[in-house]
This record gives structure tokens, sequence and C-alpha cells, in this order.
């Protein structure tokens, strides 16, 4: 079975995200994405409102892709840096 990537979609998401604060999208294979862009949210809705957007926006995507069963989430913080007992995720492909 060929090894296939959507890192460019991937890519487009978190471009998007940076410029509107959230970016929600359809990856092949019945799998959804979230991208928050903290920093561009919160200048554009502010705390409160941003974390709003955030919940209603995952809540929506669970829904419209029909996602139950596992969920898999991914911080882009460097924990690896500050926790030494901790693997770095980040090198590992999903």
């Amino acid at each position: 079975m060929p090894y296939a990537t959507h890192l460019s979609a991937l890519g487009d998401t978190f471009a998007r995200a940076h410029q509107d604060g959230l970016k929600t999208m359809r990856v092949p294979g019945q799998r959804g994405l979230l991208a928050l862009d903290i920093v561009a949210a919160g200048n554009r809705w502010g705390e409160q409102e941003a974390t709003q957007q955030f919940h209603s926006s995952y809540t929506a995507l669970l829904r419209r892709m029909r996602l139950t069963g596992q969920i898999i989430g991914f911080s882009s913080r460097d924990s690896a840096a500050r926790n030494t007992m901790a693997p770095p995720w980040g090198i590992y492909p999903l």
C-alpha cells in the first residue's frame, strides 16, 4: 500500500487559520482537521469569543463529519524542551 500524505492541505489549512484565526476542513479518509491560530483568533474575536468559536467549530466539524470513536488531538507547543520525560510527538507522522 503506498504511503500518502495530505501535507499540502495541512499547510493550506494552517495558512488560513493564521489569516482568519480558525479553519476547519475535511481530510480524505473520513478525517477532519481544526486549526486554530491563538494569536490571530484572539486579535479577531478576543479571548472569550475565540474560545466560543473554537468549541462551536469543533462541535460542528464532528457533527458534519459524523465522527465517532477515536479523536486525536495535537498541540504544537514544544513540551520536549520543558519535559525531558515526554517523547517528542512532533517527529512522529500521524
